[in-house]
């Protein structure tokens, strides 16, 4: 199981406010994935556990939930065949420039001599 894309798979949702008002071992949604989020900040939620099981109300998800949610795009879109291309060709634009830039050089420097 990919764990990273549960954790943005729940806080797209609690972005969206589509997550289940209530949060237990018989949700569609992982109890234990959102217990992780909660425990690490990421998610508030008021805790109703008990000897049945862990359970949560009302999730929401906090600015450092929001953080992690941009960190978790910004790595499957770096991950992404479109993000290794951005990659490539930001690369070969430095390349191209620094080539540029030296051939500019050499003008003006020929110009001043």
């Amino acid at each position: 199981m990919d764990y990273l894309a549960e954790h943005k798979n729940i806080l797209e949702q609690a972005v969206q406010n589509k997550l289940p008002k209530q949060i237990d071992s018989k949700s569609e949604v992982s109890v234990d994935i959102v217990r992780d989020l909660i425990e690490d900040g990421y998610l508030k939620a008021v805790d109703v556990s008990s000897f049945s099981g862990i359970g949560y109300l009302e999730p929401r998800i906090t600015i450092l939930g929001r953080e992690y949610l941009n960190q978790l795009n910004e790595r499957a879109f770096n991950s992404s065949t479109v993000g290794k291309l951005h990659k490539v060709s930001i690369r070969l634009l430095d390349w191209a420039g620094g080539i540029l830039a030296g051939i500019l050089i050499a003008i003006i420097v020929a110009k001043l001599i």
